[in-house]
């Protein structure tokens, strides 16, 4: 998982038995990721942490000492924002992941006034020779205090073509 945050994600993933899960993020976010791991490991979901600052060479190369070939799926969510570089998210995507037919990065996106940022980011995507596919999570729930018209979240999944 790239940006991971407090660890939810990629938690979740080592939860429903991924093989090996390596939770990453910025040098000043590592230390609450090692309280969680250090938390969770104590009911048996176990991850590995890792500092992967975006487009960083030695963090991918570091990453990548134990996974050769790269990673099968690379996990984001909240991370495709203005004020991110994007950029540098995608140069990660692209070196983390597998080369393999079939090797997905998988993008949770929350709509927040601005769809230039996940717009170029698809570009830079298709340019690569990704395919794109995305679907929208959530609508209607029946809340009728929940005054939003529409869904914002979307799920993008970027996968390498055979």
């Amino acid at each position: 998982e790239l940006g991971a945050g407090p660890g939810l994600v990629g938690a979740v993933a080592a939860a429903l038995g991924a093989c090996r899960i390596v939770l990453t993020d910025s040098e000043g976010t590592l230390p609450l990721l090692r309280q969680n791991k250090d938390r969770l490991q104590e009911q048996g979901i176990s991850f590995e942490v890792a500092r992967v600052e975006w487009g960083r060479s030695e963090d991918h190369e570091a990453v990548l000492r134990s996974q050769l070939n790269g990673f099968d799926v690379i996990l984001g969510s909240d991370v495709v924002l203005a004020g991110f570089d994007s950029q540098k998210l995608f140069e990660s995507c692209c070196a983390l992941l597998s080369c393999t037919p079939g090797s997905q990065v998988i993008i949770g996106f929350e709509f927040r006034e601005d769809w230039e940022t996940i717009g170029t980011f698809i570009g830079w995507a298709e340019a690569a020779g990704f395919d794109v596919f995305f679907e929208t999570l959530g609508g209607d729930n029946g809340n009728e205090e929940d005054v939003d018209d529409g869904c914002d979240f979307t799920v993008y999944t970027f996968t390498r073509p055979p």
